[in-house]
């Protein structure tokens, strides 16, 4: 269940506003999420809309993830490496990270009939568009062969405010069985991804 606290050190401009605060940090989850202004270690999915935490989360896929099993094969159709590891990137236009074929913490409950890794991402971005600064959200699946990591955590996927007023999550966050067709979903046009374009100043969709 590590963490690990990330500097805007080249994105955003060392400062990014998300829900009316401003961040110079994220914290990076092996769990399947990123948190800003507090670390969180949670392993168990919790509903993301009725989060009631004073703090911003964004999740990919929060179950029980162990990036240091090697229990799983590489995916196929995608670009994933097989590696099992969380990796971060961070450049001008935004901050990302990728979760390569990472495997469950224990058996899992739910799952497909191969042994492959599930492989997706978070990536966050600015867009300037007629001089006005919109953040956007981004989840992407690439494989998903696996749904829980062998304890009574259910993966949850979308983003909360912090405020317990605002989230939004995909459609099949909370329900371990549709999760498995995460790459073939979306709230936009591109399936496997889920897209969300954030006024930087007032936060709103």
């Amino acid at each position: 269940d590590s963490i690990l606290a990330q500097s805007f050190s080249t994105a955003f401009g060392g400062s990014l506003s998300l829900f009316g605060t401003a961040y110079t940090s994220v914290y990076v989850s092996a769990n399947g999420y990123v948190s800003f202004g507090t670390g969180e270690n949670m392993y168990g999915g919790i509903d993301l809309t009725a989060w009631s935490k004073a703090y911003p989360i964004i999740s990919a896929f929060m179950t029980d993830i162990n990036p240091s099993a090697t229990t799983t094969t590489t995916s196929t159709g995608g670009t994933s490496t097989g590696t099992h590891k969380v990796y971060f990137r961070q450049d001008a236009s935004g901050f990302m990270v990728t979760y390569d074929d990472v495997a469950p913490f224990g058996t899992p409950t739910v799952k497909d009939a191969t042994t492959q890794g599930d492989a997706f991402q978070i990536k966050l971005t600015r867009n300037v568009v007629n001089g006005k600064t919109y953040n956007v959200i981004e989840l992407v699946y690439e494989n998903i062969s696996w749904a829980d990591g062998g304890t009574t955590s259910i993966p949850q996927a979308g983003w909360s405010a912090g405020t317990g007023t605002t989230s939004y999550e995909t459609t099949w966050s909370g329900n371990a069985s549709a999760s498995l067709t995460a790459e073939s979903t979306t709230n936009m046009v591109r399936n496997g991804v889920w897209r969300w374009v954030l006024d930087a100043t007032t936060s709103q969709l």
